[in-house]
Parts: structure tokens; sequence; C-alpha cells
């Protein structure tokens, strides 16, 4: 059994969930924003993502990685942006951004989704990358599942996991799959807004020398 949740108390929900900021992937909270932290490498926030190297790479270009982060607002969403001296996401005092959407899915239409994220949380997670992928109204019915769940056992877990699955699977930290990074948060992005969801995707491409940022992104609401 699973329920569907406000908005307020799936922030609150998405905000007590189960990880710590110092892992590859987990869950911080700072003031009225949750957010999701996705750096693979197994460092936590310092880390510069999945498929990192050593010295440069061909061409001189110094190695890099791609690292990204989501937050979630209650009623806006502010973006987080890299942070090189302190090799982590910070929060910027503005701007904030308000979704425009206002599309609720049918509770019938979202409940399957809901149940297969706290039964089969990696299944759910390949659905929702592939139906963001996708994108339209299938898009929008699986980020309103993912943000609107609460499994009946209360392990909140099961969304941190759905959502870790899908971006391992789209980023494997290879500064190659930047642009399909930012394509996919640029969808997943357009599907938060339509169903007036405040959220905002940051994506980094990051040099593992001196952890600044060669590149960077946001994709949010509004």
């Amino acid at each position: 059994m699973c329920r569907i949740l406000t908005l307020a108390v799936a922030c609150a929900l998405l905000g007590s969930a189960l990880g710590s900021p110092n892992r590859a992937s987990g869950l911080e909270r700072s003031g009225n924003v949750r957010h999701l932290l996705q750096a693979g490498g197994g460092a936590g926030q310092n880390a510069t993502g999945a498929g990192q190297a050593d010295g440069d790479a061909a061409g001189g270009q110094p190695a890099s990685a791609v690292i990204t982060t989501i937050s979630l607002g209650e009623m806006t969403v502010k973006c987080e942006k890299w942070d090189p001296a302190a090799t982590k996401w910070t929060v910027p005092s503005s701007p904030e951004y308000t979704p425009k959407g206002s599309r609720t899915p049918e509770v019938s239409t979202v409940q399957p989704f809901a149940k297969q994220i706290c039964t089969d949380a990696p299944a759910a997670g390949k659905a929702l990358q592939q139906a963001v992928q996708a994108g339209g109204e299938q898009a929008e019915n699986w980020v309103f599942a993912l943000f609107f769940t609460e499994c009946a056992d209360g392990d909140s877990s099961a969304l941190s996991k759905t959502y870790q699955t899908a971006i391992d699977i789209v980023n494997s930290g290879d500064a190659a799959g930047l642009k399909a990074v930012q394509d996919w948060f640029t969808k997943f992005a357009k599907a938060a807004d339509t169903v007036g969801i405040p959220f905002c995707a940051s994506v980094a491409l990051v040099s593992t020398a001196d952890g600044k940022a060669i590149q960077e992104s946001t994709h949010h609401s509004g």
C-alpha cells in the first residue's frame, strides 16, 4: 500500500529520508529546500562524479566529470550553484522560481507508479528514466509520483532509490555525456513544471584537477 501526498508533506518526507550528504547519494536539508545529491564515485559532496580520470584528457583539456544535484521547494525553488573553493553545491539567496503549471494527475493514473516505487525501486527508476526521456504526459505522471508517494511502511528511502537508479542511468559522470544529462533534466523540469512542482536540477562539468566548474547549467520549473 502507498498513498499520494500533498506537496508540503512530500517535501517534509524527502527532507527526512534516509541518507547522508557524506555518501555517494543522500538527502540533506537546508531551509525550505530539500536536496538529493547525486555524485558518483562514493565520495559524497566532495566527489566529482563517476567515471572521472586522473591527469589531462586528450587534447590538453583537464580531466573532468559531470555532477548533478536537484532541489525541491514547497512554493518556489532556488537552483544550487557549484562552489569550487568548498567543492560542494551551495544555495544562493536568489533567484527563486515558481512553477507555471497546475495539472494534477488522477490518483488512479499515478497509483501504479507509486506502487512500483514502493515495491521495486530499481525497476521504478528505470521506468522513470525512460518516461522522462520520452516526455509527455507519462513523464509528468512519473515525476508527480516520485515526489508525492509515501510508502505504507514509512520507508522514504524508496523515493531516493528510485531517483538514484534513474540518474545513474542518465549520468555516468563521463564528460562526453554532458549534453545528454542536460537534455534529460530539461525534460524533467518541463514535466515538473506542468504538474506544479517547484524543481531545479543543477548540472556541472567539474575539473578533477582543481574542482572548478568548466561548464554549469540549471534546469528549473517556471
